[in-house]
């Protein structure tokens, strides 16, 4: 499957976002919505994975990701941030 879903936020992000802002951004009311809606949502990611398992209670998904090296290929999906999965070539979207 592939899921596509927003990474976590970390300090690097934020720094980042903020270093690359203009100073228009800053003084509009619609840009400076959009700046703190980037700031607050997290960097959009896809991964090909497998599903090992699903954790109903935590609101996770144990998976492997089939890009990753593999020694180092499991991960985790937090349910909540998760935007479209794309399994046995159909595409669930989230709204």
């Amino acid at each position: 499957m592939t899921v596509n879903f927003r990474k976590k936020i970390d300090n690097d992000y934020v720094k980042d976002i903020l270093a690359n802002a203009v100073e228009g951004q800053f003084t509009d009311a619609k840009k400076l919505k959009s700046l703190s809606k980037e700031l607050t949502s997290g960097k959009s990611a896809e991964m090909t994975c497998h599903l090992v398992k699903c954790e109903g209670k935590l609101g996770r998904s144990a998976v492997i990701d089939l890009n990753a090296p593999p020694n180092n290929n499991f991960r985790q999906i937090d349910h909540r941030t998760i935007d479209s999965l794309i399994l046995k070539n159909t595409k669930y979207i989230v709204k």
